[in-house]
């Protein structure tokens, strides 16, 4: 029983079969160990008789002291790889020690037991070595099952090693055919049955696991899909059940437009349309992941793009200048897209961030500064990237820029503008070499 095309999930299943066995194992060893030692006890009152003190010495020194340790390496990261395996070394310990115990115990032990603790009774327990053995045969198969974690082919070893003691305390005690009989109806039953509930068991553990990879996935799925639309930061809070709205004191907005394309489009097949702007805009998207930008959206043939949100960061007009000649550079390339010219308008300033609506929402800006990157692209110029006052003081000393002088922007008046031409050389572009998106 394994996932045996997906070894992966095999790997997985097993891990997490293995982790959920550590907590009851560790239950059970400090059981056994306290077990084995309140035995001890009891034959403690007994320790004259010959073969009793060496009864007690395996139950003290060997088996409980063997339980202890079983218990303190299940804290082990490297012992927790055999987890299964150690269950298995746990019932060999106690099937194997309840065995010698019983052969190590004289004939009249009985006697002595009850005279021990006052009784009286004199009771010989030639039979009962051999249903004490065959008592743990059968409860330790059924309560290594209730643990959970244990897989068929260990429980498989489990019942044959459980049998062949069995088999071996037969020949040791010489039982009755009574005694045979009566715990052969038990016996017989008892190992299909057992083994039939560990292949249950583990079959519908595989099956839950399957089904919670199934889900996983698609919370996956979900969660990219999520991502692709809202910022990673925005998304978990948006899942806390938090309300998104934010002011930013200092950020870089750009704004883009394809010049001309409204024309072009309409001699263009819709499908070569579609191309052609997922061509453009998908490097685009590499770039500002590249300078840790945040793309706004896309509007048509236009691309937003800012710097300094939802995260505040010093270097957003740098990193947004940098953009917006990566921009121009990718439209100068090779490609279907050879020859198109793009008018970029950025401006720096205060903004309002957040989310609104309860269906296809998504995370958009608000503000003067965002009217003012938007009106500095559409007065622009193709081919050019023109920057407002507060973008040039923040730009000043790293980039090249040329004054274009006043310019009448709508709902604004006069304004003083200037172009970005390039980033100076001595300055470096901040990156590990140009961006190739």
């Amino acid at each position: 029983m394994a996932f045996a095309n997906q070894p992966e999930w095999e790997r997985e299943y097993r891990e997490k079969a293995t982790a959920d066995l550590v907590r009851p194992f560790r239950i059970a060893a400090l059981i056994g160990a306290a077990g084995w030692s309140v035995s001890a006890l009891f034959d403690v009152p007994m320790r004259h008789v010959d073969g009793i003190g060496e009864v007690i010495i395996l139950k003290l020194g060997v088996i409980a002291l063997f339980h202890i340790a079983l218990f303190a390496g299940s804290g082990s990261d490297r012992l927790l790889r055999f987890a299964q395996a150690s269950v298995i070394a746990g019932v060999a310990a106690n099937l194997l020690g309840v065995t010698v115990a019983m052969s190590l115990y004289p004939d009249n032990v009985g006697i002595h037991t009850m005279e021990a603790w006052g009784f009286g009774t004199r009771i010989q327990i030639d039979e009962g070595r051999f249903i004490a053995v065959a008592i743990l045969c059968i409860a330790l198969p059924v309560a290594i099952q209730s643990l959970g974690g244990v897989r068929f082919h260990y429980a498989l070893v489990i019942n044959a090693l459980s049998a062949s003691v069995l088999f071996v305390a037969y020949h040791l005690f010489n039982p009755d055919l009574f005694t045979v009989v009566s715990l052969g109806l038990i016996l017989i039953p008892m190992y299909p049955l057992t083994l039939y509930g560990a292949w249950q068991l583990e079959r519908y553990k595989r099956i839950e696991f399957v089904a919670a990879k199934r889900i996983d996935a698609e919370q996956q799925k979900s969660e990219s899909l999520l991502l692709n639309i809202l910022p990673a930061s925005i998304a978990a809070r948006l899942k806390n059940g938090e309300h998104i709205a934010d002011r930013f004191d200092s950020v870089t907005v750009l704004f883009a437009d394809i010049a001309g394309f409204t024309q072009l489009a309409a001699t263009l097949p819709a499908a070569r349309i579609v191309e052609l702007l997922n061509q453009v805009f998908s490097r685009f998207d590499r770039l500002a992941d590249w300078l840790k930008l945040e793309k706004i959206k896309t509007i048509g043939d236009a691309y937003m793009v800012a710097g300094g949100i939802p995260k505040p960061t010093d270097d957003h007009a740098v990193s947004v200048a940098r953009m917006a000649l990566g921009m121009l550079r990718i439209l100068d390339d090779d490609g279907d897209h050879k020859g198109l010219q793009m008018r970029i308008g950025i401006a720096s300033g205060p903004v309002v961030a957040g989310v609104i609506g309860e269906r296809k929402f998504s995370y958009d800006l608000w503000g003067d500064t965002v009217n003012l990157a938007s009106r500095m692209e559409s007065h622009g110029e193709n081919g050019r990237i023109q920057v407002c006052a507060t973008t040039q003081s923040l730009l000043a000393g790293q980039f090249e820029l040329s004054p274009r002088g006043v310019v009448e922007i709508k709902g604004k008046g006069e304004i003083e503008t200037w172009w970005l031409d390039a980033e100076r050389p001595d300055q470096g572009s901040g990156t590990p070499g140009q961006p190739q998106p």
